[in-house]
């Protein structure tokens, strides 16, 4: 290796250690952090909470003799999120103990049990104390503690000859005594899987003193299971399940270690499918017991997951075996040959095992739904579920599969155990990932704990549920159930139903429907039952929700096999009408907001409800239930199991897909996809029936020159509107004072800029609004002149006036900036953020940019203006809608405009070559050289901010002044070379201080370990009229740079408003390129 001594200099580095010395010349005591000293992550029979229970708890001490200030420290168990948990203001005093439980039900005030928002995991988590700065770790057990145990507690101690291990005798809030270790892990020669050829089972553990038990039975090893003995290994000849453990003599018993062996038949060895293959084996214990039994049965389970060739194989080597509690569900369906099941993954303790099947996020409880009675087309949950998340109403993820399903007693799997195309699929619970509500406790008693989260259904009883009666309708408890619910939440949950039920009838912020329920919710539960002819649809299979402090709302939606047009129950055969299932607009509540009225087109029996849904609808019908989408996601689904389904009806051949009246003439299964697409396409024309039209407008919105004249037609009744973005109707239906009339080709000109809200009247019927911008002296926003400009995702950590103030979550301090880039004011009014956040700028507080100007989306106006100076808020459009944030591990920003134009889509995120100064650090995402109208995609048009914080409404870019060729210290670098590094151009010494060159040993994922020619240079953060290209060169004559010559390593935020930027030679010294000179240099250009 070669390195030109003029380009880049190699420094040494220096380690000095330091002394702190009191006035008498004496060392002074370093101050001891406070620390970790024991935890319980499996409480069965200890430390009671306030409320009752038994959550896991973690305890701190202070070993220091002075108090210490927890204030604005942090627990956590989760490595990237340090600032999981925050404390209140509490002080530790000297040698005192404090203890928190870890029961996710986040309470943090001073002076009461504290409750982290968190549970420990039995078998092994991150655990840290961290510093009030949010970033130091003063206490750890790290990267995971050890697998736990029942009422045995963990941590450090100074008594004994163990420092760190485990207290049979937990002491919360005590000194520990002395420790003990547990048993190793017993080793298994070989992993759980699949097989053919018998083979024999070797167990050893490094302890030599350990005796090793197990059981093939599916018990628990204990210490009097069989005892395996070396050179007599376990003979594998059947579908066998083995459990072993560990015993030492002075030790804890180790952990249990489970493995199954699934013998393979001849005829599953060559079997392949295009979907993953899930296997649920009964170890020869029968089928699972029925949907009525409360209890489960265990089994196991194996998932194989397609490869790089798409396809899934039982041969290949399992992507999961677990250990699985089964029972079938379905009330009409569950004694059908292909029954449904309900799985709840489960440890080596029968506890949950939260995993993360299929890409969904990680939970313990699954269900296999195998509809295909009814539903011959094998997607209609599937469909329906992800209509419901394409229109923001979270329904259950979902995935098909193939299941092979072992029940018999021969101990093999063999494809008469093949069970057919299933849907895995989430089960509704509360979870932040699922149903996303506040966990509701037995000791919640006052408002406003009483008040949620609840889940209730409209349903039969489930096993071990119980219901009652509010408001005129039946309905189930689910979470808390009937035997966890308290009487007070009893009384508080009927009082409200019974209140929210009266208010029906009535329009009124205050009083009417408005103050009870979440109308939206309630509006797209309905769309979605009568959009697919649901015939138990709002009676059966019905969930509802109440968050703390929120509205009852219906949903998540759930059970969709016997509509759409379906086989086997006409009550979902005919598009065309209500009949005979003629109760969505006549049951119990819906009487009284809708009733006949609505259902024959009329104005439903609560006027302004009827209005919302009708707006609703409309808004529906020009994206998720347009015909295309519907038609095109039908096909996508279709097409996942087009190959399956074949497998799945020779298997269940007794049920044949046979068309129908809308199959086009297609036979079979693809008659049914096609049946299918007909049928959703006439049920929406039918429903449109319902409702008047819009308005149409001559020419839709745009910019305009003064004098412009449109006009507005309706297709029945009159035309009315508004020219400044008000409504023509009125609460209660009257007409806007405001408000014009006109009719056909009637001109309206337009002398300046005007917002155009028009509807269609009818009597007393009013048409969904129109809405256009007319721009004069301006333009719409578009791709051109509207850009993304900054993004704080990850705010700095708050301070303690912040928490204080009573915020609680960085999060709240998120923004976004926009920026007219153009030459000319844009008018935001068509402007919609869709994805990752959503605000809709019609309702916002600045309608209008000139050249220039910035508008700033916050997630929480009090916050940002509490941090940043209310000065600022006048820059502030709105706060994010519908209580959406941005993610942390990168989102989506979808940014659309006038007539759905896309102005922005792209995805940031939060790893190289993105700047992970932004991703905790607590610096926002700036667009480099905004006016040049960059790629927002590519991420080497996006730095960190100079300041953490971020620069919200205002730029940190400093444009070079002066001579770029100039060189005023006489060291060879010019004027603008120094300003791109940000050194000194009258220091000849500050310059080559800006970059160097080094040999590091590097062992990266997907790359060759070796030795890298590695170039870093100091890069000015704020000098975005800079363009930084490193190069390399094998003779000093020729340079070239880009992927494959010159790769990108990492950037590190100085905090001082520079990054050092590295690269390396894309082959190690010695490798491709051995015996080559390499040399590597930085050039800069202008933009």
């Amino acid at each position: 290796m070669k390195v030109p001594s003029a380009d880049c200099r190699l420094r040494g580095s220096l380690v000095v250690a330091c002394v702190v010395l009191n006035g008498l010349g004496l060392p002074l005591p370093l101050k001891a952090d406070p620390i970790i000293t024991e935890f319980l992550a499996a409480n069965t029979s200890g430390l009671v909470d306030e409320d009752g229970d038994r959550p896991d708890w973690a305890e701190i001490h202070n070993p220091d003799p002075t108090p210490f200030s927890l204030n604005g420290s942090y627990l956590t168990d989760d490595p990237n999120d340090l600032q999981k948990w925050r404390f209140p203001d509490i002080t530790l005093e000297p040698d005192d103990y404090l203890v928190i439980f870890a029961s996710r039900k986040n309470r943090a005030i001073a002076g009461d049990e504290l409750h982290a928002n968190f549970a420990l995991s039995r078998p092994g988590d991150f655990l840290a104390l961290v510093n009030s700065d949010g970033t130091t770790i003063v206490s750890e057990f790290a990267p995971v503690f050890p697998e736990q145990f029942a009422d045995i507690s963990y941590g450090t101690t100074t008594m004994g000859t163990i420092p760190e291990g485990f207290f049979e005798i937990p002491t919360p809030g005590a000194p520990n005594g002395p420790a003990k270790h547990s048993a190793v892990v017993v080793e298994f020669s070989s992993p759980g899987q699949t097989y053919s050829r018998n083979f024999r089972l070797v167990l050893s553990t490094t302890m030599p003193e350990a005796t090793i038990r197990y059981t093939t039975d599916g018990s628990l090893p204990a210490s009097a299971s069989p005892e395996y003995l070396d050179r007599r290994p376990i003979p594998i000849t059947r579908t066998i399940q083995v459990r072993a453990r560990a015993f030492a003599p002075g030790a804890l018993d180790g952990p249990v270690r489970t493995e199954t062996y699934f013998k393979l038949a001849r005829d599953l060895e060559d079997f392949t499918s295009d979907l993953p293959l899930v296997v649920i084996d009964s170890l020869g214990t029968g089928a699972p017991p029925g949907s009525s039994a409360s209890n489960f049965k265990m089994m196991a389970m194996a998932v194989f997951e397609t490869k790089e060739d798409g396809r899934s194989s039982l041969l290949n080597p399992p992507d999961l075996v677990s250990r699985v509690a089964v029972r079938k569900r379905g009330s009409s369906t569950a004694g059908n040959p292909k029954y449904s099941m309900r799985l709840e993954i489960r440890d080596e303790f029968d506890e949950d095992r939260e995993l993360r099947l299929f890409g969904m996020p990680p939970e313990a409880d699954w269900v296999l739904s195998g509809r295909y009675q009814f539903d011959r087309a094998l997607i209609r949950n599937a469909f329906m579920y992800g209509l419901s998340n394409q229109i923001g109403r979270y329904a259950a993820r979902t995935q098909f599969v193939e299941v092979i399903h072992d029940t018999d007693s021969d101990d093999v799997l063999a494809f008469s155990d093949y069970f057919g195309v299933y849907t895995f699929m989430e089960q509704l619970k509360r979870d932040p990932n699922r149903i996303d509500i506040a966990e509701l406790n037995a000791g919640d008693r006052g408002e406003p704990e009483v008040t949620g989260g609840y889940i209730l259904k409209i349903d039969r009883s489930d096993p071990g549920g119980g219901g009652f009666s509010a408001g005129g309708q039946s309905l189930q408890y689910n979470e808390p159930d009937a035997s966890e619910i308290t009487a007070r939440q009893k009384a508080y949950l009927s009082r409200y139903i019974d209140e929210m039920a009266d208010s029906l009838t009535r329009s009124d912020p205050r009083t009417g429907y408005q103050a009870y329920i979440d109308s939206g919710a309630w509006i797209d539960e309905h769309i979605l039952r009568t959009l697919s002819k649901d015939p138990d649809g709002l009676r059966l299979s019905t969930y509802l929700i109440k968050d703390r402090g929120g509205k009852l709302a219906f949903g998540p939606v759930w059970d969709f096999d016997r509509t759409i047009g379906c086989d086997s129950d006409a009550r979902a055969f005919d598009p065309n009408s209500w009949a005979p299932a003629d109760f969505y607009f006549t049951q119990t509540w819906w009487s009284r907001l809708l009733g006949n009225s609505a259902r024959n087109g009329g104005g439903g029996s609560n006027p302004d409800f009827w209005q919302e849904y009708t707006e609703r609808w409309c808004e529906l019908r020009q994206g998720a239930l347009s015909i295309g989408n519907m038609h095109a996601f039908v096909d996508e689904l279709a097409a996942q199991i087009a190959e399956s389904q074949e497998r799945n009806f020779n298997r269940w051949g007794a049920v044949r897909p046979n068309g129908g009246q809308f199959a086009r003439g297609l036979t079979g299964w693809r008659g049914e996809v096609q049946h299918m697409k007909g049928w959703l396409q006439a049920r929406v024309l039918f429903i449109d029936g319902l409702f008047l039209p819009a308005p149409t407008f001559s020419q839709q919105g745009g910019a305009v020159s003064g004098g412009f004249e449109f006009s507005l037609d309706a297709e029945r009744g009159s035309v009315v509107y508004t020219i400044d973005g008000s409504d023509p109707r009125l609460p209660g239906g009257a007409r806007s004072p405001d408000s014009r009339r006109t009719g056909p080709g009637r001109a309206i000109v337009v002398n300046e800029t005007v917002e155009v809200t028009a509807r269609a009247i009818n009597g007393s019927i009013w048409s969904a609004p129109s809405t256009a911008v007319f721009v004069v002296g301006g333009d719409l926003a578009n791709s051109s002149n509207l850009a993304v400009t900054e993004i704080l995702y990850r705010p700095p950590v708050l301070s303690a006036e912040e928490f204080a103030a009573g915020m609680t979550d960085r999060a709240e301090f998120e923004f976004l900036e926009l920026t007219n880039i153009g030459p000319r004011l844009i008018d935001l009014r068509d402007v919609l953020l869709v994805d990752g956040i959503k605000f809709d700028f019609r309702n916002g507080a600045i309608t209008s940019l000139d050249p220039g100007e910035r508008a700033l989306v916050v997630s929480n106006r009090a916050a940002f203006e509490m941090r940043y100076g209310s000065e600022l808020g006048g820059l502030i459009a709105g706060e994010f809608a519908d209580d959406t944030r941005l993610s942390n591990d990168g989102e989506q920003v979808t940014l659309v405009g006038a007539g759905g134009e896309v102005i922005r889509d792209f995805i940031f995120n939060d790893v190289p070559p993105w700047p992970e100064a932004a991703d905790g650090a607590g610096f926002s995402l700036v667009l480099v050289a905004p006016l040049t109208n960059p790629d927002h995609g590519d991420p080497g048009n996006w730095r960190a901010s100079t300041t953490v914080g971020g620069n919200p409404g205002s730029s940190d870019h400093a444009l070079f002044m002066g001579d770029p060729n100039g060189d005023q210290d006489l060291d060879g670098l010019s004027a603008f070379l120094e300003n791109a590094l940000r050194s000194d151009d009258s220091n000849p010494a500050s310059g080559p201080e800006s970059f160097g060159a080094t040999v590091e040993h590097l062992e990266l994922e997907g790359v060759a370990p070796g030795d890298y020619l590695l170039f870093s240079y100091r890069r000015n953060l704020a000098a975005d009229d800079v363009i930084y290209l490193v190069e390399v060169s094998s003779d000093l004559v020729t340079w070239t740079s880009g992927t494959g010559i010159v790769e990108y390593l990492r950037e590190v935020h100085q905090g001082d408003g520079t990054s050092i930027v590295a690269y390396r030679s894309s082959t190690p010294i010695g490798g491709a390129e051995g015996g080559v000179a390499q040399y590597m240099r930085l050039r800069v250009a202008g933009r």
